[in-house]
């Protein structure tokens, strides 16, 4: 299709939808990307710097490159497109936590498989304690909904519902839906999460944040995973019983979540984000067709942008 349109002197513009990306495949997938699958569109358009150095080196240009942000951020800047809680089936009267689960093997598949199985890397025993602690928690805690969010994409979604079920929690809840984890973050009291871009765009409001992630497989994988660790904008969980202290801090109404002001360092080093992503979205593609095609009587309205992280 690409070529095609190269052919027909169409213009090529590729919007990249994920910009987190791992340590590890940061710096393994671009040299792949360049031999086996370069670059063959006009222009770029990404959401941060790390990401415009990815791409860099996996063969584009930096005159193709166009940083504009995350443009689904600025959801979180627009309180009138949050839906309500009702909407979302929960009760506006009662404590929400919400817990961004994920597939046992996340991160681990971009190992070849023989050191998977020497190594015995998986998240499993992870997610088992993760689960735990939050059942335990519901049931000392009834008058608390926890939200077990799964991927669109989990591999084990059915077991994932089959275990909450089993447990007979009526505050427990598994949901899926690519569109609804925004709305839920925005509606959570506490979120928790492991890694995911989720946790980063939790990240961008003024709700308390855990990472929770431990165990050998993290203790061998720590350095190739994104860095929540160092990261100060949010609570670490390093164990099962850290976790479970944690929220019972948070149910006292304590504080929990790590420190705000350390927060943007990090988000922008990967969405960056302040409201108009979209501004800047629908101001590039104006300059590139107005470069292509003239100027048009909009033209005055519309411009290119500098993006100031």
């Amino acid at each position: 299709f690409l070529t095609d349109a190269a052919d027909h002197d169409v213009t090529r513009i590729v919007l990249d939808k994920e910009g987190l990306k791992s340590t590890y495949a940061y710096e393994l997938n671009p040299a792949q990307i360049k031999s086996k699958f370069p670059f063959i569109s006009d222009f770029l358009l990404v959401w941060s710097e790390r990401q415009r150095t990815f791409w860099e080196r996996a063969g584009a240009s930096n005159g193709q490159i166009r940083v504009v942000g995350q443009p689904r951020s600025d959801f979180f800047f627009t309180p009138s497109r949050w839906r309500s809680k009702e909407s979302l089936g929960l009760s506006s009267g009662r404590k929400t936590i919400v817990f961004f689960t994920f597939d046992v093997d996340a991160y681990i598949h971009i190992y070849p498989a023989e050191e998977i199985r020497r190594e015995a890397l998986s998240w499993l025993p992870l997610r088992t304690d993760i689960n735990d602690a939050l059942m335990a928690f519901a049931r000392a805690n009834p008058s608390v909904d926890i939200i077990i969010k799964v991927h669109p994409q989990q591999s084990d979604i059915d077991y994932v519902k089959r275990t909450f079920a089993d447990a007979g929690l009526p505050n427990t809840r598994v949901v899926e839906g690519a569109g609804v984890s925004n709305h839920l973050i925005v509606n959570a009291d506490l979120i928790i999460g492991f890694q995911t871009t989720a946790l980063i765009e939790a990240m961008l409001t003024n709700k308390p944040v855990v990472y929770a992630c431990w165990g050998s497989t993290e203790a061998k994988l720590r350095k190739d995973l994104i860095p929540f660790h160092e990261c100060d904008g949010l609570f670490r969980a390093q164990s099962k019983e850290s976790l479970t202290q944690t929220l019972n801090t948070w149910a006292t109404g304590r504080s929990v979540g790590g420190e705000l002001t350390r927060r943007k360092e990090f988000t922008d080093r990967y969405l960056y984000a302040d409201g108009h992503a979209g501004d800047r979205l629908r101001q590039e593609l104006a300059a590139i067709f107005r470069d292509r095609t003239g100027p048009s009587p909009s033209d005055s309205k519309v411009g290119p942008t500098t993006l100031e992280p």
